[in-house]
C-alpha cells in the first residue's frame, strides 16, 4: 500500500515538473507593477488559494543517527496562495520562531524538516535558507516571561545559539552545507530602516486596528488574556513583534547578496490553517496590505525600504509538524 502511494506521489511530482518546464518556456520574465513603484501585486481573485496538499516521503535520503534512527516518514506540505512551480523556481527560506516550546529544539525534528525541504530540490540549484528569528523574540520574552528588554534580548540570542547549533549539526551530518545555509534575524539586510518603518506602520489607524486584533488573539491563545495593566503592556509588546514580522512576509529576506522570496512556515495543521485562512490572522493581513488600496502607502513604504524593491511570492508553503510527527 505504501509503495502504491509513493508511486502516485512521484507521478504527481513528475507532472508538476513538466508543467513547470512549459511555464518557464512561456514566461520570459517576471514583472510586477504597482503604480509609481512598477510593482503590481496580483489581484486577489487571481491568486490560487485552494490548498494543494502533497506528501513527500524520505526516499534516497542520507541516513543519520541523531537521537534515534529515522524511519521512512512523511511530512506534509500545504500550498497557500502559491504552487509547486513557485517553490521550485525561487530561493526560499524557512522562518523559525525562537521559543522554548519549538519542535526544533529536538534535533530529530530539525533533521526531518531539512530532509523534507530537500526532496524536491535534489537537482535544483536555488538556495534554501534556515532563518532563525531570534532577536525579535525579545518582545515575547518581555511580554510573557516578565523580563526587561536587556535580559529578554540576551535570552533571545542565547536560545537562537541553540537553534543555530542544532541546524548546523543536522546540515553537516547530511552533507548539505553547499545547499542549505543558516542566518539569524540581524543577518537579514533586506529592510533598510526597520525602526522607522515600524513607526510608519503603527501610525496607520486601519493597520493598527488589524494588528491589535491579531495580538489580542495571540495573547488569549497563550491563556494570558485577563485585561489589566499587565495585559495592556503585553498587547503593545506583541504588536511590536507583529510589526517587525510584516516586512518579512511582504518582501522576503536578503542575506549575503541573495534575495529569498519563497516562504516556508511550519506548525500544526490547525496553526497553519488559522495563520492562513482566518480573517483575523497575519497572513490575511499581509494579503490585504499587498492587494488593497487602503494599505497601498504601507505596501509602497515596505518595498521602497527593501534592498531589491521586489515583493516576495505572496503565498507560502506550510509544512505540517505535530506531536505525531515528532514521535514517529
Amino acid at each position: 500500500m505504501l509503495v502504491c502511494e509513493l508511486l502516485i506521489e512521484l507521478w504527481n511530482l513528475v507532472k508538476s515538473m513538466i508543467e513547470l518546464i512549459f511555464m518557464c518556456k512561456s514566461t520570459n520574465k517576471k514583472e510586477m507593477k504597482h503604480n509609481n513603484l512598477n510593482l503590481q501585486p496580483k489581484k486577489i481573485n487571481d491568486l490560487c488559494f485552494t490548498k494543494i496538499t502533497t506528501k513527500r516521503y524520505f526516499v534516497d535520503q542520507p541516513t543519520v543517527t541523531i537521537g534515534t534512527e529515522p524511519s521512512i516518514q512523511s511530512l506534509k506540505s500545504i500550498y497557500y496562495g502559491c504552487s509547486l512551480s513557485d517553490e521550485l523556481s525561487e530561493n526560499k527560506f524557512l522562518a523559525i520562531s525562537v521559543n522554548k516550546r519549538s519542535h526544533f529544539i529536538d534535533p530529530l525534528m530539525a533533521q526531518k524538516i531539512v530532509n523534507h525541504l530537500m526532496i524536491p530540490h535534489k537537482k535544483n540549484e536555488n538556495k534554501i535558507m534556515i532563518f532563525i528569528c531570534d532577536y525579535i523574540s525579545h518582545f515575547n520574552f518581555q511580554a510573557f516571561d516578565k523580563m526587561n528588554q536587556n535580559k529578554a534580548t540576551q535570552k533571545s540570542i542565547q536560545l537562537g545559539n541553540i537553534f543555530v547549533s542544532i541546524f548546523q549539526d543536522v546540515i553537516k551530518n547530511l552533507g548539505l552545507q553547499k545547499r542549505i545555509e543558516i542566518s539569524r534575524w540581524n543577518d537579514n539586510k533586506n529592510i533598510l530602516e526597520i525602526e522607522r518603518l515600524v513607526i510608519i506602520m503603527s501610525s496607520n489607524p486601519q493597520l493598527n486596528q488589524r494588528v491589535e486584533t491579531i495580538a489580542n488573539y495571540f495573547i488569549s491563545h497563550r491563556g494570558q488574556g485577563k485585561v489589566n495593566s499587565s495585559y495592556k503592556q503585553k498587547l503593545e509588546l506583541v504588536k511590536q513583534y507583529i510589526y517587525y514580522e510584516i516586512p518579512i512576509f511582504i518582501s522576503g529576506i536578503h542575506c549575503d547578496g541573495i534575495h529569498y522570496r519563497m516562504l516556508y512556515y511550519s506548525g500544526t495543521e490547525e496553526h497553519l490553517s488559522n495563520f492562513a485562512e482566518n480573517q483575523n490572522c497575519l497572513h490575511s493581513l499581509v494579503i490585504d496590505i499587498v492587494t488593497k488600496d487602503e494599505f497601498k502607502d504601507i505596501f509602497d513604504q515596505i518595498i521602497l525600504n527593501s534592498v531589491n524593491k521586489i515583493p516576495k511570492i505572496i503565498g507560502f508553503v506550510g509544512i505540517v509538524v505535530d506531536e505525531n510527527t515528532k514521535k514517529a
